[in-house]
């Protein structure tokens, strides 16, 4: 990928576009492309096949492949992300999932036999979030991020956050009659954040959300049980979901002078 000077204006408005709008007209001629070789899995935003013949047509005529850092995407934004850095504010939904008791569940287990529980949260949840063109923030210790936005996910992205929160606690087991595979609980906030690319020293970047909400929505799901999906009203209403009908919970949080109000959700909730 040749780069060429941007203004911060126009890497901004790439970000913000990116985000909020879904992919400009070029993506979108591509995407026409993409879409007529089938796939099993295929980059979310601009369609690139990652298997199959479509696959290597995509890596030869596009230098388009999975992204080593977000499996959902291909490496066009990531090469973005280095090259330029930038971000822009926009409107997301947060979705944080945590693994409960994980430091006593480490010394119940072996090291292996623990990786693997891990790796089963992060295989579980990486398939749904994808699957509704989440964007994977982070696969890191015993925690799952994904960011939605309406360029990503369509305009019910709130919902959509919502419901793979809640699919992620069905997949590992929560609902059933047995004790969980994995005991998770999380969170969903919405709110507005800056969404973009963070440089560092040695062309080191990470692609992540940052501010208030996003903080909020951390200490949210800090505060869930296991098999609890802990809704904010604030992204309860921009779901233009019913907060009637749910269990609710005032939260206290590090830093906010008011408490925080939330619907406890649960894997039923999926019927």
């Amino acid at each position: 990928m040749t780069n060429k000077a941007l203004s911060d204006r126009e890497v901004s408005d790439y970000w913000y576009t990116w985000f909020m709008e879904g992919p400009p007209p070029n993506e979108q001629r591509l995407r026409s492309i993409f879409r007529l070789f089938p796939a099993e899995a295929r980059c979310s935003y601009c369609l690139a096949p990652f298997t199959g013949i479509g696959s290597w047509l995509a890596r030869a005529a596009f230098d388009k492949h999975r992204s080593s850092h977000h499996p959902g995407f291909c490496n066009v934004c990531d090469h973005f992300a280095q090259a330029y850095g930038g971000g822009a504010d926009v409107d997301m939904a947060m979705l944080f999932m945590d693994m409960r008791g994980s430091t006593q569940l480490s010394t119940q287990l072996s090291p292996r036999a623990f990786s693997q529980k891990i790796e089963s949260f992060y295989a579980a949840s990486t398939q749904i979030i994808t699957a509704a063109n989440g964007f994977v923030e982070r696969l890191a210790g015993d925690e799952v991020i994904a960011y939605f936005g309406p360029g990503l996910t369509g305009e019910d992205y709130v919902n959509n956050a919502i419901h793979c929160g809640l699919e992620i606690l069905a997949a590992t087991g929560h609902g059933a009659a047995a004790a969980p595979e994995i005991p998770l609980g999380g969170s969903v906030h919405a709110g507005r954040a800056f969404f973009g690319s963070v440089l560092g020293p040695n062309k080191l970047y990470s692609i992540t959300a940052l501010g208030a909400e996003v903080n909020t929505a951390a200490r949210i799901a800090a505060q869930a049980e296991t098999g609890e999906l802990l809704v904010s009203h604030q992204a309860m209403q921009a779901a233009q979901l019913r907060i009637e009908g749910h269990e609710e919970r005032a939260l206290q949080l590090k830093g906010l002078p008011e408490p925080i109000r939330v619907a406890v959700l649960r894997p039923s909730a999926l019927d």
